[in-house]
């Protein structure tokens, strides 16, 4: 099952439930949006929203400890379209589970954006709230040194409020003055701010008996990080000096090989660039034995039992930026904490102890070593596989048995089964998180009898004790003998049904009292959904048991895409069963496996379930206004609601009302549009039979309390149109009219024309977005006959597109269009003093060098401008310059052509959200300013103050003055016969010099 974007929930300010647990949609933000620094740059099993804010300016959306899952939240200007990604987050400090807090920054009041809330990885699901707040917190500010937000605490707004502190850490962390001052920003201040108490660490290298011997910028001892991996050499007992670096997202990493003589040791870090230090095991990717993450002066690794044997110390700095070459000093220093070491005796592969059947205890906290394992074991959260310990297991009898630290376990542990040669291992089952599982695991694998495997119990990230239980597996009881058996092979999809990727929608049918036997699959992050379709003659009770030998999600919907849900589960196995009340019709059984991984197909009894579908008793489905349903103001679990009018407007607003439940999002509809819940009353034209006279020329409307919704002809984006209001419309000329919202409306129009009446209007014309119109407005064309009556519909593109604006009738065309000057081709030429200017309608977007919050100006508009002085110009749209800007500015200036730009410098926000620049002019030399938005929503007019400083440039000489001397004689003479026949002597402007050019000379000649 998945959610689209044809039906995104619509979301209000206030808290706004989530549930991702029957979504698959996936968002990949590779080379778009860096969610952050863990796992891939997708977001995975999507619930889409729609949000529409209610005044300009920044917006919290915020999961933080609120949700059960690991989230992620995007902000699309196009729904499911990555590249309209404005701004996206994974984990936000202090939130508990990984969950998110997000800045939705510059909201432009009924704009349509659109939230995809997801998980982590391809098996993340789960349910909570999103809570959306007007505002950003921290008291404003949107600059370093500006507003008031303290550099030493966590905040929700980016920059902070000490000039030199911010310009550190965003030096080193640019998402600190991108996104969020979060509590990284914090941390990262303490231990660089003087303002925030740190003090420098001054390490001292007359201590120094060995010298690292890479000079900043080169990477001589990279590690795993190189090529080939390349190491230096460390002992216990020394003292090294070295240096690192970080710059421009990428950071110095030293690796040193110890080799231990089985000894406890204490590693000690001072270096003047706040640090992180790790001591691993000699493999790449290496296993952590112990860490500090946290910094400190010095970094203390302390008591690290090392058995003999190779191992590595790597030292590295804790930011990406910030630290240019010369960089920072460091000494290391390995220090013999006096006692001897040895290691668990099965901490490596050949030392392996035999493990039965049964209930093992095991304790890996003592483990040093990690496993490698294959890449095809990545559920999505990597492969990383550290402090492991080692079992051989030989069975006594051929057969598939469960390996199992399931909920017996209290940390992310990670298992793995190989064939029994440590030197040729071939990799036979593992598994992560297994089903049901939360982070610990559980995985079936085929074994043959007499044969010894190794198994390998390890840990996500850490180690730890709990038990493993291991024994033959008992598949899931079915009877398929006396069932149906499903068409679609194990591996095709041939009732895929919504998930069906061909749209063909493909169902396979199943018999009411009937079952079937069928093959389910996950593999790679990937899962096989399998749609049965049946009909119901009338209401009534029907049961779906499935049984299965593995976790389900089961379903009853309904048979459109996207589907109700009348009942969904995800928490049974053998015996999984839904029991539910559905109305009469066409339906379906919704089975899949509750897993996107580790079964694949030839995965035996794993791959088989039945499916048992049973009609029991007539009910009386629920309907709009059945008092049972429940009150249309308050939420509750059931669909519908007990007031016959606002049930019906709101779920045609919103279908999963009607479908589903009746929750909060259903409620926030209600208490804006139903009379019921204290909404005021829908305008008097806002039904066909109410609609009222409209004029030529402008009239101002407002559909923030219209509730019609029209199915049109229309085949922009879909035929319906939302919250609509209806004129009618006498023409006054025959010939063509032109309708437009086209840059005055505040949200997402549509519109469309009929002639008729209401009871058989015929469709004439319709616009969603007209070409050139700023937040999706409209524009359409029609032709009209003199004193012929038709009817204007007018409303908005979704559900939830609701707003204020005018509408203009005119004839001989109309707005549309982006301004003259929307590409740098048609640049206007501007010149010193106060200049009015709009972007509304601009569609350019311009790729910069500029490195401030990105390169992109989107939406920008161009200027030409040649100097009058050699000196300074500044171009400003700040007031104090008796500039403005009336939204999120950004600018940069360019010399050179259209063809050949060559970028000279930019700005984002020098005063607030708006944009002042300066740079050097050359008197003769034009130069070409790009003004437009920071994000791709951004549109707004102001004005421009362009002054300028210097020596005044000389004035133009005369046309035949061609050595510029201030008279026209014999030199010039002499200029243009030398330039005979080329364009250097030319006069009139025709390429080349001639005998015209020499009596335009001899015509200005001075004896």
């Amino acid at each position: 099952m998945a959610q689209d974007c044809g039906a995104p929930i619509v979301a209000f300010e206030g808290v706004n439930p989530v549930d991702t647990t029957a979504m698959t949609a996936v968002l990949d933000l590779t080379g778009i949006c860096d969610p952050g620094p863990f796992g891939t740059d997708s977001i995975y099993n999507i619930a889409y929203y729609s949000f529409v804010p209610g005044a300009d300016g920044d917006y919290t959306l915020s999961t933080c400890n609120d949700a059960n899952f690991d989230t992620r939240i995007a902000v699309l200007s196009i729904c499911g379209d990555a590249t309209s990604t404005i701004v996206c987050l994974d984990d936000t400090a202090g939130c508990a589970l990984f969950t998110t807090t997000l800045v939705l920054p510059s909201a432009i009041a009924g704009t349509t954006y659109y939230i995809a809330v997801g998980g982590y990885a391809a098996t993340t699901v789960g349910t909570g709230n999103m809570t959306i707040t007007f505002g950003s917190g921290g008291g404003g500010g949107s600059g370093c040194g500006q507003g008031v937000q303290d550099c030493c605490i966590a905040g929700t707004i980016p920059f902070c409020s000490d000039l030199d502190c911010c310009t550190t850490v965003c030096g080193a962390d640019a998402y600190c003055c991108d996104t969020q001052w979060d509590q990284v920003c914090a941390n990262q201040a303490a231990a660089l701010c003087k303002a925030c108490g740190a003090t420098p660490c001054v390490p001292d290298f007359t201590v120094c008996n060995v010298f690292e011997g890479e000079d900043c910028g080169l990477d001589f001892n990279g590690g795993c990080n190189s090529p080939a991996p390349v190491y230096g050499v460390i002992a216990m007992g020394d003292k090294l000096c070295g240096n690192m670096w970080a710059d421009a997202n990428v950071r110095d990493t030293d690796w040193y090989q110890l080799t231990s003589p089985g000894r406890y040791m204490t590693f000690s870090l001072t270096s003047a660039v706040p640090s992180l230090m790790f001591v691993t095991d000699f493999a790449c990717p290496p296993g952590i034995v112990a860490s500090n993450t946290v910094g400190g002066c010095p970094v203390i690794v302390p008591g690290v039992c090392l058995p003999v044997g190779d191992w590595t110390v790597i030292v590295l700095p804790s930011l990406f930026g910030g630290f240019p070459c010369p960089g920072g000093d460091y000494v290391l220093e390995v220090f013999d904490d006096g006692l001897d070491c040895t290691g668990p005796a099965n901490d490596e592969c050949d030392g392996a102890l035999p493990i039965f059947e049964g209930v093992t205890a095991f304790d890996t906290s003592g483990a040093f070593t990690g496993t490698m394992i294959p890449l095809t074991c990545d559920e999505g959260f990597g492969i990383d596989f550290v402090k492991s310990l080692w079992y051989a297991f030989t069975p006594t009898t051929s057969g598939t048995f469960t390996f199992s630290t399931c909920n017996t376990a209290p940390f992310d542990t990670r298992l793995a089964l190989f064939t029994d040669d440590c030197l040729a291992m071939q990799i036979v089952a593992c598994n992560d998180d297994g089903a049901g599982c939360g982070l610990t695991s559980s995985m079936n694998a085929t074994v043959e009898a007499g044969f010894t495997y190794k198994l390998a119990i390890g840990g996500y990230a850490a180690g730890g004790a709990g038990s493993i239980s291991i024994a033959p597996f008992v598949p899931c009881a079915m009877d398929c003998a006396s069932s149906a058996t499903e068409a679609e092979v194990c591996g095709t999809d041939t009732n895929g049904g919504c998930n069906d990727p061909s749209g063909a929608n493909s169902h396979e049918p199943i018999a009411l009292n009937s079952s079937v036997c069928g093959t389910f699959w996950a593999d790679g992050g990937t899962r096989d959904t399998d749609w049965y379709s049946f009909t119901l003659a009338s209401d009534a009770v029907v049961n779906l048991t499935v049984n299965a030998s593995l976790l389900v999600t089961i379903g009853i919907l309904d048979a459109n895409c996207p589907p109700a849900i009348f009942a969904i589960d995800g928490t049974q196995s053998c015996g999984a069963f839904l029991e539910v009340c559905i109305p009469a019709g066409n339906c379906v059984a919704f089975v899949g496996l509750g897993s996107f991984a580790g079964t694949p197909c030839g995965s035996g009894d794993l791959n088989n379930y039945q499916a048992i579908l049973t009609e029991l008793v007539v009910c009386d489905a629920p309907s709009c206004g059945e008092v049972a349903t429940g009150d249309c103001c308050v939420a509750h679990l059931n669909p519908y609601c007990s007031d016959a009018i606002c049930c019906s407007a709101v779920c045609a607003a919103d279908a999963f009302c009607c479908d589903t439940e009746w929750d909060q999002f259903c409620v926030n509809a209600a208490l804006v549009i139903c009379e019921v819940c204290g909404a005021g009353p829908p305008p008097a034209n806002d039904e066909c039979v109410g609609a009222i006279a409209i004029l030529d020329g402008v009239t101002a409307f407002d559909t923030s309390t219209a509730t019609g919704v029209q199915l049109t002809a229309c085949t922009e984006f879909g035929g319906n149109i939302y919250n609509n209001l209806w004129y009618t419309y006498v023409a006054t000329e025959t010939g063509t009219l032109t309708v437009s919202t086209c840059n005055t409306a505040s949200y997402d129009t549509k519109i469309a024309f009929f002639s008729g009446d209401c009871s058989s209007l015929v469709y004439l014309a319709c616009d969603d977005d007209g070409v050139g119109c700023a937040t999706l407005t409209s524009e359409m064309t029609v032709s009209v006959s003199q004193g012929s009556s038709y009817y204007l519909l007018l409303g908005g593109y979704g559900a939830a597109s609701r707003g204020t604006g005018t509408v203009n009738l005119s004839y001989g065309g109309g707005g549309g269009g982006g301004p003259a000057n929307d590409e740098c081709v048609n640049a206007t030429a501007i010149a010193a003093g106060i200049t009015a200017f709009s972007t509304i309608g601009a569609t350019g977007i311009s790729v910069t060098a500029c490195a401030e919050f990105g390169g992109n100006i989107y939406n920008d508009i161009w200027y030409s401008y040649t100097p009058l002085n050699d000196g300074i110009a500044t171009f400003s749209l700040c007031a104090a310059n008796g500039g403005s800007a009336a939204y999120d500015s950004k600018v940069a200036i360019f010399s050179g052509t259209c063809a050949g730009l060559a970028y000279i410098t930019c700005d984002d926000d020098t005063c607030a959200l708006q944009s002042q620049v300066s740079w050097d002019v050359e008197c003769g030399t034009t130069y070409l300013i790009s003004l437009g938005s920071y994000g791709a929503t951004g549109f707004g007019a102001g004005n421009i103050a362009l002054t300028q400083a210097g020596t005044a440039c000389a004035p133009p000489c005369a046309p035949a003055d061609l050595n510029c001397d201030g008279i026209v004689n014999a030199n010039d003479l002499s200029i243009l016969l030398n330039c005979w026949d080329f364009a250097c002597g030319d006069l009139n402007g025709n390429g080349n010099t001639d005998a015209v050019d020499l009596s335009i000379l001899l015509g200005a000649f001075t004896p």
